[in-house]
């Protein structure tokens, strides 16, 4: 199957990834929700409602981001294999 096809079938799917597989990342993850274990139990209701709002807002964001990211990615992937392939013999749909 070409990459094309594979992407609308949704077979290539590179949002999703499993998260924390590189140590420095699973210890990080480790620390802010050993932090979070500790702050969460000194906020009163309305602050913890407050946190709740700022972590997903900081999601939402980082999604955003992410998303960016894969964009810019991708347009510089195109444009490399653009000028790889400009100026060679290549036949065109149509012949």
């Amino acid at each position: 199957m070409k990459i094309l096809e594979e992407l609308w079938y949704g077979s290539v799917t590179p949002n999703v990834r499993p998260v924390g597989q590189d140590d420095k990342a699973r210890k990080l993850g480790g620390y802010i929700l050993r932090h979070e274990e500790k702050l969460i139990p000194l906020l009163s209701e309305e602050a913890k409602a407050i946190y709740e709002k700022i972590r997903d807002n900081q999601r939402e964001l980082h999604n955003l981001e992410e998303c960016e990211a894969f964009c810019r990615g991708f347009r510089l992937g195109a444009r490399i294999a653009y000028e790889t392939m400009e100026g060679t013999d290549v036949p065109s749909i149509d012949d």
